[in-house]
């Protein structure tokens, strides 16, 4: 089975609307930290994996485009093991040296 697939592309000139010519959708603020996976998960939903390389504890903040309703802790399965803090469209956590660590996001 093929993996590997071209992307479709289309490009249309620029229409008016209100986003800006330029954003992100995902900002990661924390000195060693990779984010190693973000995809939806779910029909409102983002799974987000952060993973700590430098060996030393990290205060990791996480900020989106779009207000986030609820945030947890996952194991690799995806099973819920605890609620995060979120505030607008952020959230802070602290992650251990070497840590790998899933995030729910609604």
């Amino acid at each position: 089975m093929e993996m590997d697939y071209n992307a479709i592309t289309l490009v249309k000139s620029p229409s008016k609307g209100s986003l800006p010519k330029q954003m992100s959708l995902l900002a990661v603020k924390g000195d060693g930290v990779v984010t190693s996976l973000f995809r939806r998960k779910g029909e409102k939903g983002f799974e987000i994996r952060l993973f700590e390389t430098e060996g030393k504890q990290t205060n990791v903040i996480v900020e989106f485009a779009v207000p986030i309703e609820e945030g947890y802790e996952t194991d690799l399965a995806g099973n819920r093991i605890r609620q995060i803090n979120t505030r607008d469209k952020t959230f802070e956590v602290d992650l251990k040296p070497w840590q790998i660590a899933t995030f729910g996001i609604l």
